[in-house]
C-alpha cells in the first residue's frame, strides 16, 4: 500500500508542475499582448522614449569623445601614434603609451552602451500600464539628466578653455 501512495504522490506533483508551467506560459502570453495592445495605444509616447535613449547614447559618446579630446590637448605631441594595438603589430605602427588604457575604457563603454540597450528594449516589452509607463519613463529620464549633465559640463569646460586658454582661475 506505500508504494500506491507515493506513486500517487508523484502522480499529483508532476500534475501540479504541469499545471504550473502551464499557467506561467499563459500569463506570460498574456503580458506579451497586453504589451503589444499598449505600445499600439501610445505609439508617440514609445518614440519620445526612444528618442531620449539615442539622445543618451550620443550624450554619452560626445562626453566621453569630448573628455578624451581635452585630454590630448592639454598634453599636445607632434609626432602621431597609434592607440589600437592590433594596428599596432599589423602594421608597424608605433603606440601611444596609454592606448591600451584608452582602448579599454572605450571597449567598456561599448559594453555599458549594449546593456543600456538591451536592458531598454527588454523593460520596454515588460510595460502593459499607466504605472508601467511611467516608472519606466522616470528611468530613461535619470539616465538621461546624468548623461546630459555630464555632456554639457564637459561642453562648458571646452568652451571655456577656448574662450579663456589655460586660464585655471577666471573672475567676471
Amino acid at each position: 500500500m506505500p508504494k500506491k501512495n507515493a506513486l500517487d504522490y508523484h502522480k499529483l506533483l508532476s500534475e501540479q508542475y504541469l499545471s504550473k508551467k502551464k499557467y506561467k506560459k499563459e500569463l506570460k502570453s498574456l503580458k506579451k499582448s497586453l504589451n503589444h495592445q499598449y505600445i499600439k495605444t501610445n505609439k508617440w509616447k514609445f518614440r519620445i522614449l526612444d528618442i531620449a535613449l539615442i539622445f543618451i547614447i550620443l550624450f554619452n559618446l560626445g562626453a566621453l569623445l569630448m573628455t578624451n579630446f581635452m585630454v590630448v590637448k592639454e598634453k599636445p605631441d607632434k609626432e602621431f601614434k597609434e592607440a589600437n594595438q592590433v594596428q599596432c603589430d599589423w602594421n608597424g605602427y608605433t603606440c601611444h603609451s596609454e592606448g591600451n588604457k584608452l582602448m579599454m575604457s572605450f571597449l567598456k563603454q561599448v559594453i555599458l552602451w549594449t546593456v543600456i540597450i538591451f536592458l531598454y528594449i527588454y523593460f520596454r516589452g515588460q510595460v502593459f500600464s499607466e504605472e508601467g509607463y511611467y516608472f519606466f519613463v522616470l528611468i530613461v529620464l535619470f539616465y538621461l539628466i546624468g548623461t546630459g549633465t555630464d555632456f554639457t559640463n564637459n561642453m562648458g569646460y571646452y568652451i571655456g578653455k577656448v574662450v579663456y586658454g589655460n586660464v585655471t582661475n577666471v573672475t567676471f
